[in-house]
Order: C-alpha cells, then structure tokens, then sequence
C-alpha cells in the first residue's frame, strides 16, 4: 500500500501547487482505508458475520443519523450485513475502561500519543497527532517540512504550518498530564 500511496499523493498533490489537500473530504481514505477493508469484509458470509467498530456519538460529523446498529455505507453490499457499534452511547473515559477489560488489541500508536491510526503525512492531523510524530519519528516530521517548503503548508486554510501544529499539540499534552 505504501507505493501506491506515495504515487497517489505524488501524482494529485506534490506535483501540482495549485490542488491542496481537502481536510474536510479526505480522497485517499477510499483506496487505502475503505476499499481493501470493505473487500474483506463483503468476502464474509452475510449470515453468520457481526461488524463490530468503536464509532461513538461524540465522534459523529453533525447532520449525520448514526445509532448503535446504522450499517457501513461505504460499499454496497455492506447495507445487508449485521452491524454493531457496542461503545456508541458510551463517553470516551467508559470506551477506554471497556476496552482495557475485554484485552482487546490495540495499535500501539496509542501508546506513543498518536491520536488515531491515521497516515503519518496526514494534512489533517490534530496538534497532539503532530506532537507525537515529532517526538517518535523526527525523520518523518522533517519530510513533512520538507514538502511544506516545497508546496506550502499543510493546513493552508489557517495558515498552519506542521510546527504549529506541534506546538499545540504539545500545549494541549502538558495540559492534559499526556507528557
């Protein structure tokens, strides 16, 4: 996946100034979240297959209609299957505590500060999502910076450069006690 992502960004973004990112409609979650999941799960019997996903109330875009059973929209096929979201009413404190009891894995970028399992070169990443790419991978935060000389900052629309982000997010860390 990370050749196609890398010529996927490199063709519609770092070869052109003139297109930016959009941090409200994310193109590139379609091939490289949603499409290889999606084929997976449409390949599971409809019958006998329960989709489990930590959405949560807090976390919905305003105006959508979402409840603990909605089905996935982003396939077809995905309509028909049994879907669950058991954390959905829950506050995130009681998301957490449920999660810790049932041993369920998790990425391990949580432990590092990382906020969501998003990609690293993300323009719409948080500040504390920014804090802790700087403080576990410099090298990566340094290409950010590289590509922000090159074709302007990542969040052009605040005038937002990847340091200020870092800045926030490290702002927001030591607020929160997460240093």
């Amino acid at each position: 996946i990370m050749g196609s992502y890398t010529e996927y960004c490199s063709d519609k973004y770092q070869h052109n100034r003139d297109i930016q990112p959009s941090l409200l409609y994310r193109d590139c979650q379609g091939p490289f979240i949603h499409d290889p999941v999606n084929a997976v799960k449409v390949g599971l019997p409809m019958e006998t297959t329960l989709i489990l996903d930590g959405s949560r109330a807090t976390q919905m875009v305003r105006g959508r209609k979402k409840n603990k059973t909605t089905p996935h929209k982003s396939h077809p096929k995905l309509k028909n299957y049994k879907t669950y979201h058991p954390c959905f009413d829950l506050t995130d404190e009681a998301a957490y505590d449920l999660l810790e009891k049932s041993k369920v894995p998790l990425w391990r970028g949580y432990a590092m500060g990382f906020q969501r399992t998003a990609c690293w070169c993300c323009p719409g990443m948080c500040g504390l999502q920014a804090y802790a790419l700087e403080k576990n991978f410099p090298g990566l935060a340094n290409e950010i910076r590289f590509w922000e000389k090159r074709i302007g900052f990542m969040q052009p629309m605040n005038n937002k450069g990847f340091d200020d982000l870092v800045r926030v997010g490290a702002k927001k860390a030591e607020k929160e006690g997460l240093l």
